[in-house]
């Protein structure tokens, strides 16, 4: 016998809200008398157009082959459609059809993923799938369910059932759940525990648990802080480049190395870190470019204007320097701005 998915569409039509009714209603009104040819033709007006609960309907329709032959992949297209647009009962069924390779490859990623998107939109169903399968010691589902609990995302935000999940998750490898516990170890003060796990995730490659390990030893530490922070800034971590830049400037933890400083501090400026714009901005100021050479004024104006969005003192260093530029300079630095986002020409040569 053909399965059925669980969302049964007397059920989805009862929950249709106002809008477009009266269309709506004509496809809503023939498919309760079972004229499918009319129900058909109006669910596909409205889902052509973009509807999500319209391309839910056909998609059911497909699916359980009421008036239209049974067809899987069709209904895999059109429940996309309406889970694209953020319809979680057709994020539900699409989940449950990546996980039996209905109209689709068997992909426990994309299911997933659906499950998890339905989750947070509120489906119970969806949640109750996710928390069967971190029983069955899914270890990714157990990561999933683990962050949303750590975030109310879909859930009621709570702490111990984030931990209980990643916690299995982490003792069983997982390198995204070895990081998000240890966060979540930090933030309740169990830093000491929060490093061991820290340590394990960086050791699988993950960036972000890398710079985190690297924070943590940055004030007793900072030469075990410079191995982690070389770890995930040789990985384009923003924020590391920025921190082992201010390092080899300080020469603290590793040899003073200006140069090596100035190149990390452009890398982190150029991947859109506000304080390594500032700092870089503040060494152009200064005088303190590749080449040498007097302060380089349109250059700082430059960092100092696109770091001023997020960073107050940018917004103090543009005031102090603005007096000091003539008109053409300002205009020439704005000229810069959007060559040094790029990254392209222009590279700072000094």
């Amino acid at each position: 016998m053909r399965r059925r998915l669980p969302v049964l569409l007397l059920a989805f039509f009862a929950l249709v809200p106002p809008a477009s009714a009266l269309e709506f209603k004509d496809g809503l009104d023939a498919y309760r008398r079972q004229d499918w040819a009319t129900a058909i033709k109006v669910f596909t007006l409205l889902a052509d157009r973009g509807d999500a609960r319209s391309q839910f309907a056909l998609a059911m329709m497909y699916d359980r082959g009421e008036g239209l032959a049974t067809d899987d992949r069709k209904a895999l297209e059109w429940y996309t459609k309406s889970a694209e647009a953020g319809y979680d009962k057709a994020q539900l069924n699409l989940g449950f059809m990546y996980e039996r390779g209905e109209g689709a490859t068997k992909d426990a990623e994309q299911s997933l993923r659906w499950f998890r998107e339905a989750a947070t939109r509120g489906n119970a169903e969806a949640l109750a799938r996710l928390t069967k399968l971190a029983g069955d010691a899914d270890s990714d589902a157990q990561f999933v369910l683990g962050s949303m609990y750590a975030t109310g995302r879909g859930v009621e935000k709570n702490p111990e059932a984030a931990r209980k999940w990643l916690a299995k998750a982490a003792k069983a490898g997982h390198a995204k759940s070895q990081y998000n516990l240890a966060v979540l170890l930090e933030g309740a003060g169990e830093d000491e525990l929060a490093r061991q796990w820290y340590k394990k995730s960086a050791a699988q490659g993950h960036v972000k648990a890398a710079y985190n390990l690297a924070l943590l030893h940055l004030d007793g530490e900072p030469a075990m802080a410079a191995r982690y922070l070389e770890q995930a800034a040789g990985r384009g971590h923003a924020p590391a480049q920025y921190q082992l830049a201010v390092l080899c400037d300080e020469g603290r933890g590793v040899s003073a190395d200006r140069v090596k400083a100035r190149r990390l501090f452009e890398a982190a400026a150029r991947a859109g870190y506000a304080p390594a714009q500032v700092s870089l901005g503040a060494r152009y100021a200064r005088g303190e470019n590749a080449a040498g050479g007097p302060p380089d004024l349109v250059r700082a104006y430059a960092w100092f204007t696109i770091a001023a969005q997020s960073e107050e003192a940018a917004q103090k260093n543009l005031k102090l320097i603005e007096p000091r530029l003539q008109p053409g300079q300002i205009d020439a630095a704005r000229a810069l701005l959007p060559r040094l986002l790029e990254g392209g020409a222009g590279a700072e040569g000094g």
